[in-house]
């Protein structure tokens, strides 16, 4: 989202939700997840910017952005997609794999390990409306 010249982050996890204000120049060059070599990897920003009147992300994936939480219909997933008993009913083409991770507690950074999440890998073929959840993972579908 943008207001004024600065782009306007917000991040949630469970009842935390903080907000940070960053010039347009500032972020031209991301670097996304622990793997550079798949998913997402590395990421330039485009000068045109971010447009939400057409309500697709990244010009291809629909978006609804009138409830609480995000969603999203999909035909490919471009994150890890959590799996639930429903999902393995459908037509799924891709691998899956358990996603883990050490998370942040009052005794200081990995000192806690994240449950593990079932998951489809980014690029997998599978179709449906899902909510786009925590940490990136595209959650439960709708």
């Amino acid at each position: 989202m943008e207001e004024n010249d600065d782009f306007k982050i917000t991040f949630k996890n469970k009842d935390v939700e903080i907000c940070v204000f960053l010039k347009k120049d500032v972020l031209k060059l991301l670097f996304v997840g622990g793997e550079r070599n798949y998913g997402f990897g590395k990421i330039t920003l485009e000068s045109s910017g971010f447009r939400l009147e057409d309500q697709r992300l990244f010009g291809k994936f629909t978006l609804e952005l009138d409830a609480d939480d995000p969603v999203i219909e999909i035909d490919t997933a471009f994150a890890h997609l959590e799996l639930r008993g429903i999902e393995l009913k459908q037509k799924l083409l891709g691998e899956v794999e358990p996603v883990v991770g050490l998370e942040w507690s009052d005794k200081g950074a990995g000192q806690s390990i994240s449950r593990a999440i079932i998951c489809t890998t980014p690029g997998s073929k599978i179709s449906g409306k899902y909510v786009l959840g925590e940490y990136g993972i595209i959650g439960h579908s709708v």
